[in-house]
């Protein structure tokens, strides 16, 4: 089943008005609003970079690093299939899992011109973890959710127990306002909790990268 969001004004007598859905180029202004605030993905991350290259010639979204050290690949689906953005993101996960802490600080160096321990430090009040991207988590961001796709994550982080997400948002007119309205496909608690039982941590796959 297709996944969509609606919302509901109550009125006077408690009467329900559905809000209608503002026109709006969705996609494109979220790639800027996660950059700016990542927590409107509930998400406490660093951005190391955004449309980071990597080695098979793809372009990672959005790059992030959690206070445990792990990395977040943040993908907008956009216009594509769901054939493809399932399949980008399993290729940039193999991919990130390869990353040594050297490479880390270099695509956040590179992408801010700022040293990632200092920025580590200030985001989250502690010291930068020695050991980095010992796991990774996926978050696929759309503006509304088809059938397929839908089914592909459920598969993957069901019967895989890999670390895959899907969050939709809508936009909504109310009087002169616009309003954002966020779902996510599965419960990110219970995501993380069936990743770590299998894993260990919350992750897709385990790898290890210590400073030399």
């Amino acid at each position: 089943m297709t996944i969509s969001m609606n919302l509901w004004e109550i009125g006077e007598s408690n009467v329900l008005k559905s809000v209608p859905k503002s026109k709006l180029d969705l996609e494109v202004q979220l790639e800027n609003w996660i950059v700016d605030d990542p927590t409107i993905l509930d998400l406490d991350i660093l951005v190391l970079g955004r449309q980071v290259h990597t080695d098979y010639g793809g372009y990672i979204d959005i790059l992030g690093l959690n206070k445990e050290g792990d990395l977040v690949i943040i993908e907008l689906k956009k216009d594509k299939t769901p054939r493809d953005i399932i399949a980008q993101c399993l290729d940039y996960a193999s991919w990130i899992n390869e990353l040594g802490y050297e490479q880390i600080h270099d695509i956040y160096k590179n992408s801010t011109g700022k040293m990632l321990a200092d920025s580590y430090q200030k985001l989250f009040d502690d010291s930068l973890p020695e050991t980095l991207n010992e796991n990774h988590k996926i978050v696929i961001v759309a503006s509304s959710l088809d059938e397929s796709t839908e089914r592909i994550i459920r598969y993957l982080a069901d019967k895989h127990s890999i670390n895959i997400n899907a969050v939709f948002f809508d936009v909504f007119k109310l009087g002169d306002k616009q309003i954002l309205g966020r779902s996510w496909l599965k419960d990110p608690e219970l995501v993380e909790e069936k990743s770590t039982k299998s894993k260990g941590r919350p992750g897709l796959g385990i790898y290890s990268s210590t400073p030399v």
